[in-house]
């Protein structure tokens, strides 16, 4: 599913289709490669990007409840306490630097859990292809 103002539009069809958990990779990509993490952003893309970074961290608690992946917990826990120091709705720019790490620890949390599947780790420039965007920042390299 496409989002509207993500800054990008996603592929016709699910570039993870065939891997364990493809809405967990899927969704992760919709957000790294989002219009927050852009030198053009503006607050209300960060506000947005909080709440989808949100979203993600409860639809990964709901797959760790069920799985017995090692460390999976553990990077859902600092992913929810850098989530906590973001405050968008006061310093959106500021809070950029926390939802980065909590989107960073939730990537990791998403690799243990295809780790526990023996599957291929996620790697979202793998997928930069499929996206009609760059990864974030580059465009300033």
């Amino acid at each position: 599913m496409e989002y509207r103002n993500s800054g990008f539009t996603a592929p016709p069809e699910c570039p993870y289709s065939t891997t364990p958990y493809p809405e967990l990779c899927s969704f992760h990509d919709k957000i790294y490669f989002g219009k927050w993490r852009k030198m053009d952003a503006e607050a209300s893309d960060v506000r947005r990007a909080y709440q989808r970074i949100a979203r993600l961290l409860s639809m990964l608690k709901e797959v760790a409840a069920h799985g017995k992946a090692r460390g999976t917990q553990v990077n859902i826990d600092k992913s929810s306490a850098e989530l906590a120091m973001a405050v968008p709705e006061d310093e959106p720019f500021e809070s950029v630097k926390y939802m980065d790490r909590a989107l960073s620890y939730a990537h990791h949390a998403i690799n243990d859990l295809l780790r526990e599947k023996g599957a291929k780790l996620h790697n979202p420039a793998d997928y930069e292809k499929h996206y009609d965007t760059i990864l974030p920042f580059k465009e300033d390299w």
